[in-house]
């Protein structure tokens, strides 16, 4: 099986330009085929003009953050002998990459030749890490005074991190020293670089209208 991939045909000046990127599947399953081809033609006179072989196992592998490949001139070989015409040398860059390349997203693809700058854009996977805050205590929090009879405080400790938020449950009072205890774990995800800012909340929520006590 075999792959094909056209440039974009120009008009023939002495040195032309085509500055393009085109892709082909590797190490596909189907695939035994170890050489790239790569042929220039006369577009008006579909005359083949010559063309470079590559063996797949001597092209260098890129992978970002890799820095670019310089390109090369190489020798056109096997056109029309006894056309008068000097086929002439090709510059280009070849590797193996992978979708996370640069240049893959403005690359046309042998798959879809005919339609380019369709290519998903590759993102790195950031690393993620679990946050643990442990709530223990909180103490000399200016609770409203003048509660109907029976009516317990309702402390709650709120954590937010980034898009996040996490509430944790009713804290217990201690009628001895009326401080509040939790000995509960409240658990966010972290992706690195880790510049999000972890913001804790007392908050009152006795009545309706929900009271901030204190914040760090």
């Amino acid at each position: 099986m075999f792959f094909v991939c056209n440039l974009r045909p120009i008009e023939p000046p002495d040195s032309p330009d085509w500055n393009q990127v085109f892709a082909h599947p590797h190490n596909r399953p189907d695939s035994a085929s170890t050489t790239l081809e790569i042929s220039v033609w006369d577009a008006p006179t579909e005359q083949f003009l010559g063309g470079i072989c590559f063996d797949l196992f001597d092209v260098p592998v890129r992978d970002p953050p890799d820095s670019l490949l310089a390109p090369q001139w190489y020798r056109l070989e096997g056109g029309a002998q006894n056309s008068g015409r000097v086929s002439g040398d090709v510059q280009l860059s070849v590797w193996i990459g992978t979708q996370a390349d640069d240049a893959f997203a403005e690359a046309w693809s042998s798959d879809a030749p005919y339609v380019a700058h369709t290519r998903s854009k590759v993102y790195q996977s950031p690393k993620l890490w679990y946050l643990r805050v442990t709530i223990i205590e909180a103490q000399d929090l200016n609770i409203a005074p003048n509660l109907p009879p029976l009516t317990a405080p309702e402390i709650r400790i709120k954590g937010k991190l980034g898009f996040q938020s996490v509430r944790s449950r009713r804290g217990s009072k201690n009628n001895h020293n009326s401080s509040f205890h939790w000995s509960e774990d409240i658990i966010f995800v972290a992706g690195e670089p880790l510049e999000d800012s972890l913001v804790l909340l007392v908050e009152d929520r006795t009545t309706k209208e929900v009271t901030l006590l204190d914040s760090w």
